[in-house]
């Protein structure tokens, strides 16, 4: 069955050439999927070479629970696809800054999830890897293995600015370098939640150009991260209106005056998340503490922060709280 797909005409490769993975005709999707040993880079050579060059276009490909261990430079050949998904690949530790080849140009939709894949430059640079897809939009990488992200992570020279969405939560995320996501200037969700960050540096978030979108920063559940690991200015120039979610995490006793006032500031539209949905969750907002007083100070900046009650029980604005602060 051939299938027009954009400008490409897609044929699906015969299933000697496939094996063990499988494609179908009818979603255009090639599958590697289960234990079974075999070299990919080997089977997506035959593809290239079995297919003409107006065929090599699919729209997705999936690499699940294989004994597969590194994603070596060039696996995909001339082979191109929409989106990728790789889950449950528990060997899979390494893929190379040059491992999508020619799809890394086509590519719009990536999704990576657990796999315990590492950064290790400069071969298996993952955020290198990252970079190189040109033309993605949405990146979702959960319960990796990569430990930090870089400072200028993203190296991309404005390549990368169709990307709107980027995930890396649950990934073991302890280092955060300073201004990571400069080059991703159209970002519009940034997800690093559940991550054992202790530390968001000066300039964390700095994006290189001013823009009206506005962008989402998941901070939730990093019981690790309490007030004193925002540094000064580690919310700075980030240069558009911003929500910043710190839902879940129990250290939060108070939010830094020298941190979170400028970044209010900075931006009419900007706001703070810390207020859980879940019952289950406290508000761990110390009403007691003056650290917090300058909030009460100005009900300009409660508008701002989704703070209804403290951790006594109390609602904020309660005249009993920061009795000591007046």
């Amino acid at each position: 069955m051939i299938t027009i797909v954009g400008n490409a005409l897609s044929l699906c490769p015969r299933p000697d050439v496939l094996h063990p993975c499988k494609c179908s005709d009818s979603s255009l999707e090639i599958a590697c999927v289960g234990q079974q040993k075999f070299n990919l880079k080997q089977i997506f050579k035959a593809i290239d070479s079995t297919l003409a060059e107006n065929e090599k276009h699919f729209k997705s490909f999936v690499l699940a629970n294989t004994t597969i261990t590194e994603l070596e430079e060039n696996t995909f050949y001339d082979i191109t696809f929409d989106g990728i998904l790789i889950f449950w690949n528990k060997d899979l530790r390494l893929i190379n800054t040059k491992s999508f080849g020619a799809t890394g140009t086509v590519t719009k939709k990536l999704e990576i999830t657990f796999s315990p894949i590492e950064h290790k430059s400069p071969n298996y640079d993952f955020f290198g890897f990252l970079s190189s897809l040109t033309n993605i939009k949405e990146i979702t990488c959960k319960q990796l293995n990569i430990s930090e992200i870089p400072s200028e992570a993203f190296k991309s020279h404005d390549v990368l600015n169709e990307l709107t969405h980027l995930s890396l939560a649950s990934s073991e995320i302890k280092h955060l370098g300073g201004m990571a996501f400069y080059e991703l200037n159209n970002l519009e969700l940034l997800d690093l939640s559940n991550n054992p960050i202790e530390t968001i540096p000066y300039m964390a978030f700095q994006m290189k150009n001013p823009s009206n979108k506005r962008l989402e920063i998941d901070l939730d559940f990093m019981d690790i991260l309490n007030g004193l690991g925002f540094k000064d200015s580690s919310l700075s120039y980030i240069r558009r209106p911003t929500i910043l979610s710190i839902v879940g995490n129990s250290g939060f006793t108070y939010l830094n005056e020298s941190v979170f006032k400028p970044f209010l500031e900075s931006n009419p539209e900007n706001r703070i998340h810390i207020k859980n949905s879940l019952s289950f969750v406290e508000n761990s907002i110390d009403c007691n503490d003056c650290k917090n007083y300058w909030i009460k100070k100005d009900p300009k900046f409660l508008g701002k922060i989704d703070l209804t009650h403290c951790s006594n029980g109390k609602e904020f604005m309660n005249s009993s709280n920061f009795a000591k602060c007046q």
